[in-house]
């Protein structure tokens, strides 16, 4: 299962208190593409103002931070094949990617 949102922000909570196998923060690094990502057709219901996609980049940012604070994994998110490729082998306990 995948659970997507600003509350799985890293160190609100214990990720093996909870029972999760593996917790990983996905990143766009190229902000312009998050913010396009935000506004695109999978998101096609949102009208998101200038200072809402300004506080998304703010949020991610917190997000990857932390997560480097944490050492939790940081996948980079710019293909969707390669992305689900690195999880999988997270999950199976291989972190060379």
């Amino acid at each position: 299962m995948v659970i997507e949102g600003a509350h799985m922000l890293p160190g609100l909570f214990d990720p093996k208190k909870l029972g999760v196998s593996l917790f990983c923060i996905l990143d766009v690094p190229d902000r312009a593409e998050l913010t396009r990502r935000a506004l695109g057709p999978t998101h096609g219901r949102r009208d998101l103002d200038l200072q809402q996609l300004e506080d998304i980049i703010e949020l991610q940012d917190e997000c990857v931070s932390r997560a480097r604070e944490y050492q939790i994994p940081v996948i980079v998110n710019t293909d969707l094949e390669n992305t689900v490729a690195h999880v999988k082998n997270l999950l199976v306990g291989d972190r060379s990617l």
